[in-house]
């Protein structure tokens, strides 16, 4: 069984969400269901529309856009306005097929050495030379092993937004070290501050999961 933490806030930053939430959803409540599905690659059946984000899939109530789980239960303040950001800034454009790195973002080189802290930097910390086990947490969340480095894995977050984990082991003063990779376009469909949540995530995923 794949293990899902929570992506979770505080009070204060919930607080700050909630408003932008809502903005959202008054936004998405304007654009045609067609259009919407086209541009972000949700799916729509039984008179919802649903979503795979991070192994698991939420439904999106196309009348208000709240988003639950398949529990019925609205997601928290975090990931919610995770979601609600895909779907107001895709616009469908296809994959260059050229790979970035999030200092190449939009403004990532001012984010770029907190985000290795708390993401590559934190999985390389966890794992060190122990590739096997990372490579089985990996494929245990639906990772497709590709050709970088030591290991390398492609994991599709959201329809249209795919991280490329990239883990090179150490040698002599060479410390072990992973990178995150993106699609130019990955812009198109998410802003900055949210990759590096969703890679914050993705690194929380994996290493639960290495547990289990």
């Amino acid at each position: 069984m794949i293990v899902i933490p929570q992506l979770k806030s505080n009070d204060t930053s919930d607080n700050q969400l909630i408003p932008e939430i809502k903005r959202m959803q008054e936004k998405l409540k304007n654009i045609p269901t067609a259009c919407l599905i086209e541009n972000s690659g949700v799916i729509e059946k039984n008179g919802g529309l649903f979503i795979d984000v991070f192994c698991q899939q939420y439904e999106i109530d196309p009348d208000n856009f709240r988003i639950t789980d398949v529990s019925g239960d609205s997601l928290y303040v975090m990931l919610q306005s995770i979601v609600l950001t895909y779907l107001t800034v895709s616009d469908g454009i296809l994959p260059s097929g050229n790979l970035i790195s999030f200092r190449e973002l939009p403004d990532g080189s001012n984010y770029c050495h907190a985000f290795q802290g708390y993401a590559p930097d934190r999985l390389s910390n966890y794992f060190k030379e122990d590739i096997h086990r990372l490579h089985k947490a990996c494929l245990k969340i639906g990772g497709r092993s590709i050709n970088i480095g030591d290991l390398s894995f492609e994991f599709e977050v959201f329809p249209r937004i795919k991280i490329i984990l990239a883990y090179f082991i150490g040698e002599e003063n060479f410390p072990t070290r992973a990178s995150m990779l993106f699609d130019s376009n990955v812009d198109h469909y998410m802003i900055t501050a949210g990759m590096a949540s969703i890679g914050y995530h993705l690194v929380d995923i994996i290493i639960k999961n290495s547990n289990t």
